[in-house]
């Protein structure tokens, strides 16, 4: 497929988008702002007049997916090319969309068919909303294995060069939010804490933290890190991982921030599940590559110990906020600590030869 031809379908993706994704939750859950919206003709899946809108939010999903076309295809120049670089991005992509909204679906359809009063339909109709932010990375994950093997090519190479256009989606989604009502966390009554970066005051002097700033700005620095990473020309996988472990690490505290986020499973959400999943895998491959190679010593073991004893102590704060007499605040630092222990059991020593 010539680069003129993946061009003109970049083009016509990243216009669709603009339509497929008005916001993360229902259309009718969040109030994004609304730059047009297109008539149907007809009602949609809650009965309502239908309409495609085209939103900010959606802006800022078709600007990242831009961006992270053009920047895969520029990490993957010396390798597939700039044509693979933009088919992988594009394949990605698709399975991406897909698998975020369909995630929505299974962890919601209760609520989608008992208290919005939706349908069947809502399955394949896109542009009433509903998405993950993991079931989009899962998907772009699952895209790239696609890509490998009908292209009979390794799987950890490519993943490295999508990553950081993953991280970039992520960071402009995020940002996104900033024109809808998600993203918000609660209301600060510390007025020290009032003064940290990315706090508003609404119209009546309440402080409230504005949580997508803090998640735009990690995977910012996933991105960034994960660049870092392919610059030093590390062994294949270890910049995927370390973006991923970032964003990944950053959304189990910030996802308990939020106010706003409907999927929940009791006092534990969708995001941190999906989270801990993530690092649950990256730091199971790192250490079994290193006891395959050096076999069990202290270290693997101090690993394994010391990151599953840092899930149990964030498990264990995320039930006690709200319902101890614990100040939250502590509560929260003293999460934070232990996930910069699991960080550090996450990235140490991966088993791979330096280049």
């Amino acid at each position: 497929m010539s680069k003129y031809l993946l061009g003109a379908v970049s083009v016509l993706a990243v216009l669709a988008l603009l339509i497929l994704v008005p916001t993360s939750p229902a259309l009718l859950v969040d109030m994004p702002e609304t730059i047009f919206s297109i008539p149907t003709g007809g009602v949609d899946v809650y009965g309502d007049p239908a309409s495609l809108v085209v939103t900010v939010y959606g802006l800022c999903i078709a600007l990242g997916t831009t961006l992270a076309i053009g920047l895969t295809a520029y990490l993957n120049r010396k390798t597939i090319g700039v044509t693979g670089g933009m088919a992988l991005a594009l394949v990605s992509g698709v399975f991406a969309l897909i698998c975020s909204h369909l995630s929505f679906c299974a962890v919601r359809w209760s609520y989608i068919i008992n208290d919005l009063g939706g349908s069947a339909a809502y399955l394949w109709q896109f542009w009433q909303g509903g998405y993950t932010m993991y079931g989009a990375i899962l998907g772009a994950l699952l895209g790239v294995v696609i890509f490998a093997k009908a292209r009979k090519a390794a799987v950890l190479p490519l993943l490295d060069t999508l990553v950081p256009g993953i991280a970039l989606v992520v960071a402009l989604g995020r940002f996104g939010e900033k024109f809808t009502l998600q993203g918000m966390g609660s209301y600060v009554a510390n007025e020290a804490l009032a003064m940290l970066p990315f706090v508003t005051t609404n119209e009546w002097g309440e402080a409230q933290v504005m949580v997508f700033a803090y998640e735009a700005l990690f995977a910012a620095i996933a991105l960034i890190a994960s660049l870092a990473v392919l610059a030093r020309k590390s062994p294949v996988g270890r910049a995927a991982e370390t973006g991923l472990a970032v964003i990944s690490l950053a959304q189990v505290i910030l996802d308990s921030w939020r106010g706003d986020e409907l999927i929940r499973f009791g006092f534990v959400r969708l995001n941190m599940i999906c989270a801990a999943v993530v690092l649950a895998v990256i730091i199971g491959t790192r250490i079994a590559r290193v006891v395959k190679k050096q076999g069990w010593k202290a270290w693997p073991i101090i690993r394994a110990v010391l990151f599953l004893a840092s899930a149990g102590i964030v498990i264990a704060i995320e039930f006690a906020l709200d319902k101890s007499t614990i100040n939250n605040t502590l509560l929260y630092a003293v999460m934070a600590l232990t996930l910069v222990m699991m960080g550090v059991c996450t990235l140490t020593d991966d088993g791979r030869q330096a280049a």
